[in-house]
């Protein structure tokens, strides 16, 4: 199956756990809108969510077998990846939740 990851918009130098927006189209012929990148420990995808009855969220739509999680997974790390090369862009680097800010 071909998979292409369209970027839409990277988030640089802000300090959140987003790093990029992405639709993301399979063999030409089927596509999902407002495909997250995050970061905590490590990157992962989200899928867009929906909010249900009760104000719960939950995804829209998801892979269903690990093998292809990891596959789309690696497909928009790197395209993310790309684009920052091609746009002299840096990756952010990952940060620690426990930091402390430095003392004066």
């Amino acid at each position: 199956m071909k998979i292409n990851v369209e970027i839409k918009r990277v988030y640089i130098g802000e300090r959140q756990p987003l790093l990029a927006n992405a639709n993301i189209i399979f063999d030409d012929a089927f596509i999902i809108k407002n495909v997250k990148l995050v970061r905590t420990k490590t990157m992962f995808v989200t899928m867009p969510s929906l909010r249900g009855r009760s104000d719960r969220w939950f995804s829209a739509c998801h892979p269903t077998t690990s093998e292809f999680r990891r596959e789309l997974q690696d497909a928009y790390v790197e395209a993310y990846r790309d684009y920052l090369d091609e746009n002299g862009l840096t990756e952010p680097k990952e940060t620690d939740s426990t930091e402390s800010e430095p003392e004066d």
